[in-house]
């Protein structure tokens, strides 16, 4: 039956209505404007000092003419310059002190038009939760890609809980399902874009640290998301062992940063 049959005189503002079925038609428009009710709560699930270009992530840039051939090696990775772009996640790695972030920086400067996200760890400064890792990475993209926002605007709406979640469903629910829908409707959003997780070794907890390579790996190898990962860590143990797993290896392009 029709929503409000033989009814007059009916005005509705930010409805949600349900049918007889288990379809849910979500109706947030204004004035002709949608409210990205959902968008809003996902920013507030959101780091966004841990972006590369926050006014409080002040990790600056290298200085010119330092760590060139890094900075030159990442981005020709990044915009398909290099043999090495048939690997879709690259790890710098090296230990602390040697300008890991400062090359992280330069290198989002430099692909500027093909950045898709940034997430820069700081222990010291508390950006650091894994379970706004997610949510971060997709507020950032829903900025950049409107199919993609009305996709996880909806999500979220349904669902706000999924922002509760665990880091595997939570890449589920707000980046490979959204996609995949798009992927099916033929529209296409932030296919090889680049996304920046500087840091990981400052990550909460190393089961975080792990299953954050792990599910990006995954991804890769299941062609789940279009994106390509660029991973910037201090060398460790757990590391290491999550980046030289066959999978992991078929996929990465390792540098060391010394």
């Amino acid at each position: 039956m029709p929503f409000f049959e033989k009814s007059s005189n009916v005005k509705t503002t930010n409805g949600i209505f349900i049918d007889g079925a288990t379809n849910v038609s979500v109706h947030n428009e204004t004035h002709g404007e949608r409210q990205y009710r959902g968008i809003d709560k996902l920013s507030a699930a959101s780091i966004p000092q841990a972006l590369h270009d926050s006014s409080e992530n002040n990790k600056p840039a290298c200085f010119e003419d330092t760590r060139k051939e890094y900075i030159r090696n990442i981005t020709g990775w990044g915009l398909g310059d290099l043999k090495a772009r048939q690997a879709r996640i690259l790890w710098l790695e090296g230990p602390a002190g040697v300008g890991k972030s400062a090359v992280a920086q330069s290198c989002a400067q430099g692909i500027r038009g093909r950045l898709g996200a940034t997430f820069f760890f700081s222990r010291i400064n508390g950006w650091n939760d894994p379970k706004k890792f997610v949510s971060t990475i997709a507020y950032q993209l829903a900025t950049r890609y409107p199919p993609y926002r009305d996709r996880v605007d909806d999500i979220v709406l349904r669902d706000p809980l999924v922002l509760e979640k665990s880091i595997n469903a939570q890449f589920h629910d707000l980046l490979v399902q959204p996609l995949r829908e798009l992927k099916g409707m033929g529209i296409g959003a932030g296919e090889d874009a680049i996304i920046i997780i500087d840091g990981l070794d400052e990550c909460d907890g190393k089961d975080a640290q792990r299953t954050i390579i792990q599910i990006i790996i995954t991804s890769v190898h299941e062609q789940s998301t279009p994106f390509l990962w660029a991973f910037f860590s201090r060398p460790e143990p757990h590391i290491e062992a999550a980046f030289s797993s066959k999978q992991a290896t078929d996929h990465t392009f390792g540098m060391v940063s010394g």
